[in-house]
């Protein structure tokens, strides 16, 4: 018995594992190409709109095009679409992001959490621009959110926190 040819196909919208044989012959017969199927018994949970959600808003802060974004996915997780992404496969994207030169500006620069949260803070405050950017020169010697180190960035946060819950006071009364 010959084999001309053996493939297999991983399906993973549909947890079908496919294996395709076409036989050449069988003692001079030829035969039609055999397909085995195997139902996937463990089917993959995907992740929850929520998570797909924080991976699209970290791609966008870290400014990768399409074609970056799915070319990372893939080769951390093996697939090009998040909606495919199971459990694990999320953690694995959130910590090569995490990890990755994007990340940080600098090895002890601030994480991209605590920019988000900073850019947060920064829009409860409604704060023009050029406000911000005096008080950040003024009490931490720097010019841009990126140019803080995370410790820095830590105290940064702590401080924005108490202008706005003097603010609120303030409203109050």
């Amino acid at each position: 018995m010959g084999f001309k040819e053996g493939r297999a196909i991983n399906d993973r919208s549909s947890y079908n594992i496919r294996i395709i044989l076409s036989q050449v012959s069988l003692n001079g017969v030829e035969l039609s190409p055999l397909t085995y199927e195997e139902e996937d018994q463990e089917k993959i949970m995907t992740i929850d709109n929520k998570k797909l959600a924080v991976i699209h808003i970290v791609k966008k802060e870290l400014g990768l095009s399409d074609l970056e974004y799915r070319d990372q996915l893939e080769e951390v997780t093996g697939v090009r679409s998040a909606k495919l992404l199971d459990e694990s496969g999320f953690r694995k994207l959130m910590n090569y992001f995490a990890r990755s030169k994007h990340y940080r500006t600098n090895q002890n620069g601030i994480t991209f959490r605590q920019k988000m949260f900073i850019k947060s803070l920064k829009e409860q405050l409604d704060w023009a621009e050029q406000h911000f950017v005096n008080f950040l020169k003024k009490y931490y010697q720097k010019s841009d959110v990126d140019a803080l180190t995370k410790k820095e960035g830590i105290k940064f946060i702590e401080s924005l926190k108490n202008v706005l819950e003097h603010e609120k006071e303030r409203e109050k009364g």
